[in-house]
């Protein structure tokens, strides 16, 4: 059974945290299934937090040349519903930090609309030592 795994973020100064999120929707996707990665357009990004160091088009190239990721698509709605049905997506993840937020509120939508929708919710845990772009940022 093909699977379609979508995660959305910003993914500004990509790093071995992002890489791992996208390695781990590949698993869920299975070899012959679809890992899908919405890409927050700067503008969108900006609305949340402090706005990214890269471009749309750079992060989307960067995200693009990763070897799990089969398809790149911009975000930005502040609901996944339309992003969800263009994609068929299966399940979404997204990473653990985010299971202590109000993610239902980032993606603009609840539990039962994920349910209608046939989507499963996923949190991936961050690898230990790894760090944020905002900790990367700091770093540098």
């Amino acid at each position: 059974m093909s699977r379609t795994v979508l995660s959305v973020g910003t993914f500004d100064l990509l790093h071995c945290g992002h890489i791992s999120l996208f390695e781990h929707c590949r698993r869920v996707a299975g070899e012959d299934g679809n890992v899908v990665i919405g890409v927050n357009t700067s503008e969108f990004a900006g609305r949340f937090k402090t706005a990214p160091t890269q471009s749309t088009h750079e992060r989307l190239t960067m995200v693009a040349a990763c070897r799990c990721v089969d398809q790149v698509v911009i975000n930005d709605s502040p609901s996944l519903r339309s992003l969800i049905a263009e994609t068929g997506a299966d399940f979404l993840l997204s990473g653990q930090d985010w299971a202590a937020r109000d993610y239902y509120a980032q993606i603009g939508m609840t539990q039962t609309d994920l349910d209608d929708a046939g989507v499963t919710l996923l949190y991936v845990p961050r690898p230990a030592g790894t760090m944020s772009s905002t900790e990367l940022k700091a770093r540098i």
